[in-house]
């Protein structure tokens, strides 16, 4: 079934030289592992939560500024405040206390875009077999180079694209038989990510009951590691910090949530623009809520009825699931939408073993969508508003949702005609 893997590994590792050597990694957001890091090194811990009350993309602190200084850091350079798990920096600590912020930058935009490959890698190694081979591999690779998603999280040197490869190793785990490894790393995940936790709800419905019960094992481990290492006060500072976060609205372009996507409409257009933070209404954030614990609910009941029919069939419901964990969080910043490589790559597998031109159509539009800029570019040149298209990758998301919906159904009427 796979001929090619090492052909696929040399075009994979080509594939991100490439994505290393375009639009060189700025470091805005990895900023803030580096510099909470040396908070902890230097003793100042209790700052590692502060935050601007009226900008959610800046910090004003001045011990932030201090630390930030005295490592070089350089001026064009955008400090943003840390909002994951104390115990992610402290794990840091041998790395950053060794490294200048140059170095750490470069190590973890190499590890975006070796996570990246291998997101491409794992996907069409395990769950599309047709389009694993060097041809489609090669053109996946290339209209990815430079598409927005994978393009910001470069340019941020975002960590995200890590924690969903892991997400997707324990996704694979899970359905084949290694419950505890899966549930492990899935912990890991969602100990500084939260999207990756939506899961669990997903595995019981599926009745991976060990990788359940394995993840919450594992996570309150992690949560015991976290108050050891880092202390009591700094882990209430981060719950606070979650907690203000979830009742934060954003309306800038590249929150592409429905939240943002709804309210957005609400709000005078500079709001667009920045990132001034607003109220989320309760109304809303329970809707947010309610509708990722209904998508990881349904992602497992697709796959449960998948699982009874036939083992070899790919786990449509735990994309859809994370899909859903991604699209109604109230913050899903443009990067997160990396995770639409899977459902591509899952569509343009079904659609060519199945001649499908419908699914074909959407992979195509949720390509095109996500790449929103192309899109705004070529409507300003027909003189249209560009606005109503201001969040593409929301809708590509939405559309991702019903592709996957669509490949279960036709799955599972193919399945039981045999």
């Amino acid at each position: 079934m796979h001929r090619f893997p090492w052909t696929i590994l040399l075009i994979l590792g080509l594939f991100a030289g490439i994505v290393l050597t375009l639009d060189g990694a700025g470091g805005t957001d990895i900023s803030a592992s580096y510099v909470s890091c040396r908070l902890i090194l230097t003793g100042e811990s209790s700052h590692l939560y502060a935050h601007d009350p009226m900008a959610f993309n800046t910090i004003s602190d001045p011990v932030w500024k201090k630390v930030a200084a005295t490592r070089g850091f350089p001026a064009g350079v955008l400090l943003s405040p840390f909002v994951q798990t104390p115990l992610w920096p402290y794990i840091l600590q041998p790395l950053c206390k060794t490294t200048t912020f140059e170095t750490f930058n470069w190590i973890f935009s190499v590890a975006g875009a070796l996570c990246f490959a291998g997101m491409i890698w794992l996907t069409g190694r395990h769950w599309a077999p047709l389009f694993f081979t060097p041809l489609w591999v090669s053109f996946m690779a290339a209209i990815w180079v430079k598409a927005d998603p994978l393009r910001e999280a470069q340019l941020l040197t975002q960590t995200h694209i890590i924690f969903v490869l892991l997400t997707l190793i324990a996704v694979e785990w899970a359905r084949s038989g290694h419950e505890l490894r899966a549930g492990a790393f899935l912990a890991i995940a969602a100990t500084v990510k939260i999207i990756p936790g939506v899961l669990v709800i997903y595995w019981l419905i599926t009745r991976k009951n060990k990788a359940a019960l394995s993840f919450a094992v594992c996570f309150a481990a992690l949560l015991a590691l976290t108050v050891i290492a880092t202390g009591r006060e700094v882990v209430m500072d981060y719950l606070h910090s979650m907690s203000r976060i979830s009742n934060t609205l954003l309306l800038s372009e590249n929150n592409q949530s429905l939240a943002a996507w709804w309210l957005g409409h609400s709000y005078p257009s500079p709001e667009i623009i920045g990132f001034r933070i607003l109220k989320l209404p309760f109304a809303m954030k329970l809707l947010c809520s309610g509708l990722v614990v209904l998508t990881a609910m349904v992602g497992g009941y697709c796959d449960r009825r998948l699982a009874t029919i036939s083992t070899s069939i790919p786990p449509y419901g735990a994309i859809f699931a994370l899909l859903g964990g991604t699209i109604f969080a109230p913050i899903a910043w443009s990067h997160y939408y990396v995770l639409l490589v899977v459902p591509l790559i899952l569509m343009l597998d079904y659609g060519l073993r199945r001649r499908s031109y419908p699914v074909l159509l959407i992979s195509a539009s949720i390509f095109f969508l996500a790449n929103t800029k192309v899109l705004l570019r070529q409507l300003q040149h027909m003189h249209f508003s560009a606005h109503v298209v201001a969040r593409g990758q929301f809708y590509a998301g939405v559309l991702a949702l019903v592709g996957m919906l669509l490949m279960y159904r036709r799955s599972k009427a193919e399945t039981a005609q045999q």
